[in-house]
Order: C-alpha cells, then structure tokens, then sequence
C-alpha cells in the first residue's frame, strides 16, 4: 500500500478597517489516496471558514463562520460517522464505470462548525475525479430526491372498521384500521426510480397516523390498528348519531443512489382517506313472552 498525502491551503485575509467586496474565504483540504488489492481508499476532508467584510467605519466584524465537508465513500454500512479511512467497494466503483476516469461514487455532507456545531447534513451523491473532490461534477442532491419522493405514487389509506356494515351501539368500542389495498407505494414498499441518469430507490414507512371520528375526537397514533380483538385503536361513541370517519397517514422514506446505503430523505407527505361512514345506535331492552 502506498499513501499518498496531498494538503492544499488557500488563505485569503481582510485587514480591519479596509472595505472589501467578497468575504475572507479559507480552505483547508485534505485527500489521503491508499492503493489495495481489493480497490482505492478514498477519505476526504475539506474545510471552508467565511467571514463577513470589513467595512471602512470599522464596525465590529461578525465572527467567522466554519463549514467542514466529508466525503464518504457509497458503500453499504459506511457513513459520515465512520473513521477517517473510509474502503471502498465494487458497487462504488461500478456505480461510476460509465464515467472514463471517475469514480469512485461519494456521498457529500456538510456541517457548520462555528460559532457552534451543527448536525451532519447529507448535500449529494457523486461520482468524484482522480483528484481533489472539489472538482466533482453535480449529481444527485437532496432537493432533487425530495422533489422525486412528494410525486411518487403513494397509496391513500382507506379505513376498515368493526363492527361490519357500518352500524354499531353507543358504548361498544369501534375498532379501526388503516389499509392500503390497490395500486401505488404504502408502508413498507420499495419504489425505484431515475434520476440524473442513476437508479434512486426509495424505502417508504409510515410515520404515523391522525384519525378523526366525526364526533369532535381526534387521536393520533403511530399504529394503523387493526381488527377485533388485537387492534390497538379504538374509539367510543357516546350518543347516536351518524358519523364520518378518516384517517391521514404521514409517509416518511429512506433514499439508496445506485444500490449504496440507505440515507433519510428529511421530508414528509401526508395523504388523507376518504370518509367511512359509521351510524351509531341505541337499543332498549325488552320482556317477551316466551
């Protein structure tokens, strides 16, 4: 294995007291290349400080801003969170064999490090050159992935309920489940689709559900319930009446670019049923003869 260490600086400073039209920018970059028999160790750590002009009243300067940017590998299991060597696989060099010359594919994050630290936050997956990551060319980004996951077709809940028929007593719990027959994406499926060129599949999960129970009760829960006698949501009617009955599921998703690992999508949609109808009754209790 033969290391190489490549470190590039760029430094470009403001003096107080001198009006300067861009703000003070510095890079810090850093690449480790290591050759293996089983591919390229990539790992890749850039950091970006920016802070505001100075202005000729010598007005106090606002304290520097600092972003640092990873690059991980795709490969399934790795991420922002691993050490500073990051292994490549063969699905991260395929994933990029269309491309002479790239490779392997990346997944970009970025995070704020002063004046404080902030979260991780997946920008982008690319396909990055031989040299710096910089000069990696545009590929899937988190707006195009969150655009693509509000049009796929996801299925609306319908209600089922219990008792059958659509009648029951005041009193007499009413069990109520959310389904997904028909066509589309529910809970639980896998969607693929193409983006930019690349194969971008979707996890979709329910993330929960808000009912309403035409009586003025809502209830929100993360279960769809079920039937009679293990389901978990259940409402009460009080009085007679005749009521409407939805439900809305909020969907969530998790993303994989060309087979690599699962990443959030940090976006939500919520569908909403139509209507079930549900007449509530009363019974009075009568002598016979027999």
């Amino acid at each position: 294995m033969i290391p190489v260490m490549v470190v590039l600086a760029l430094v470009v400073p403001t003096p107080d007291g001198v009006a300067e039209p861009k703000p003070r920018r510095e890079h810090v970059r850093a690449v480790e290349t290591s050759i293996q028999s089983d591919g390229v160790v990539i790992s890749a750590s850039e950091t970006e400080r920016v802070s505001a002009p100075s202005s000729t009243r010598r007005t106090p300067r606002q304290a520097a801003r600092q972003f640092q940017t990873r690059y991980v590998v795709a490969c399934d299991g790795n991420s922002v969170w691993s050490g500073d060597e990051v292994p490549t696989c063969g699905f991260a060099v395929a994933a990029c064999g269309g491309e002479p010359g790239r490779g392997p594919l990346v997944q970009v994050w970025r995070r704020e490090v002063t004046p404080s630290v902030s979260a991780w936050r997946w920008v982008a997956s690319t396909c990055i050159g031989p040299g710096v990551p910089r000069q990696a060319r545009p590929g899937v980004d988190v707006e195009v992935v969150r655009t693509a996951f509000a049009r796929l077709p996801l299925k609306r809940p319908v209600v089922a309920m219990q008792p059958p028929g659509g009648r029951t007593l005041v009193r007499v719990p009413v069990f109520v489940e959310a389904t997904f027959p028909g066509a589309g994406v529910g809970p639980g499926q896998v969607h693929a689709v193409r983006l930019l060129g690349r194969s971008v599949r979707f996890r979709v999960v329910a993330r929960g559900y808000a009912w309403t129970f035409g009586d003025g009760s809502v209830l929100q829960t993360v279960s769809a319930g079920g039937s009679w006698p293990d389901g978990d949501v259940q409402h009460v009617y009080p009085a007679e009446g005749v009521f409407d009955v939805r439900v809305a599921v909020r969907y969530g998703a998790e993303f994989s670019v060309e087979g690599g690992g699962w990443l959030p999508v940090g976006a939500t949609v919520t569908l909403a049923s139509v209507p079930a109808r549900m007449q509530v009754c009363t019974a009075q209790a009568r002598l016979v003869p027999s």
